[in-house]
């Protein structure tokens, strides 16, 4: 054995040993963080005001760390939490933001786990929050249940029901039934599609949220489309497709980063169709955003909200470290299709066109990012195991 397979037994053992030693409080403490972001999110999402959040972060991040520490790992898995862990630490001491260190740890630290059983507890504590922000906001208790402002056509009221923002609320509603398709897809009839369908034109109606709406579409369709399909030929030629896709929406994603709508006509036809979100990045004195405020890594005054998601990720932290997820993104595409993880390749896939155009993974808020337990599972598959899902 070379001296770096040495290095990862011992490692393996004291944390093996300390798992045996710890392992009921190890996993109360991951729960206890697990819990606390998926919260953190609706309290988000919601009227309230929380001001402890930093230190609710702190804390799971703890709690994500200490779970962490009991975890085996082949050698190739630690080389590349190194890899992740070295770079999302000189992004926080670059530009102050600690999401992409907390994102690591946390989907490190649950590789071993049953992620499917995490996944369900995710589903499960989301929409039960999001429902009671529904019922309250109904009550007349907390939130509206319809917002009147101009969203870009004029002034229009649309349904939010206790969520902050039409978009808010169908954008829940396709991350949620992304993950419920992941993981009950093959228990489901055609015409329980249907009735999916059905009810994403209907919220469509109330919000107008067209990006929410396509993006459970499509996960609606394709998902449907991938259970019935027989040849494996097909099957792998959509999957291209979504990949060609993505790629698409990574070079629209620049363009929009370059070309200001008020000079370029034909990117100007383009944002009407997506309600300014490419305008949004040119209409600051600065212009946050494009690609003249990129940089290897990015600063700490790079703090601006916008919608598209991967314009987001190099503004936030930087050309450097965006490189490096779109390139492990597109990688595990391939992988997925490679391995026949349908359900898993859906919900990446479809998630990751629909950052292009909505930023709601792209935040600091763990418990909005379902992809980080889809990598957790995917770690095992990686080296031969099956997918946790």
């Amino acid at each position: 054995m070379s001296t770096a397979e040495n290095i990862n037994t011992a490692l393996n053992a004291l944390a093996e040993r300390a798992d045996r030693r710890f392992h009921g409080l190890v996993h109360a403490l991951f729960l206890l963080g697990f819990l606390t972001e998926l919260v953190i999110v609706i309290i988000d999402k919601s009227a309230l005001v929380n001001p402890y959040e930093g230190r609710l972060f702190q804390l799971t991040f703890l709690c994500f760390f200490a779970a962490l520490l009991t975890e085996r790992f082949t050698l190739r898995e630690r080389g590349y939490l190194a890899f992740f862990l070295a770079l999302s630490l000189i992004s926080y001491l670059v530009t102050g933001r600690n999401e992409l260190l907390r994102c690591t740890v946390f989907a490190a630290s649950m590789v071993r786990m049953d992620v499917r059983k995490l996944m369900k507890l995710f589903l499960a504590v989301e929409t039960a929050g999001c429902l009671l922000l529904n019922v309250l906001s109904l009550a007349g208790v907390l939130g509206t249940v319809f917002l009147t402002t101009d969203y870009g056509g004029g002034v229009e009221t649309r349904l939010c029901l206790g969520l902050g923002h039409p978009n808010s609320l169908h954008c829940m509603a396709a991350v949620l039934v992304l993950l419920f398709l992941c993981l009950y897809h093959d228990r489901l009839h055609a015409w329980q599609f249907a009735v999916l369908f059905a009810a994403n034109l209907v919220l469509l109606y109330f919000t107008r949220s067209q990006m929410g709406a396509l993006a459970m579409a499509g996960g609606i369709v394709l998902q449907f489309l991938v259970d019935r399909i027989q040849s494996d030929r097909t099957k792998n030629a959509l999957c291209i497709c979504m990949e060609v896709l993505f790629a698409a929406g990574l070079f629209f994603s620049l363009l929009a980063a370059t070309f200001n709508p008020a000079s370029a006509p034909w990117m100007q036809k383009i944002d009407h169709l997506m309600t300014g979100r490419v305008g949004s990045l040119w209409d600051t004195t600065f212009h946050e955003g494009t690609l003249a405020s990129w940089r290897w890594f990015s600063d700490r005054n790079s703090d601006r909200f916008f919608d598209l998601g991967w314009v987001r990720l190099v503004y936030w932290y930087g050309v450097i470290p965006a490189a490096v997820v779109i390139f492990y993104l597109l990688r595990w595409l391939r992988f997925l299709r490679r391995k026949k993880e349908m359900a898993a390749f859906v919900m990446l896939s479809v998630l990751a066109v629909y950052t292009v155009f909505e930023a709601h993974l792209v935040s600091e808020y763990l418990g909005r990012n379902t992809l980080l337990l889809l990598a957790a599972a995917c770690v095992p598959a990686a080296a031969g195991e099956s997918m946790k899902i």
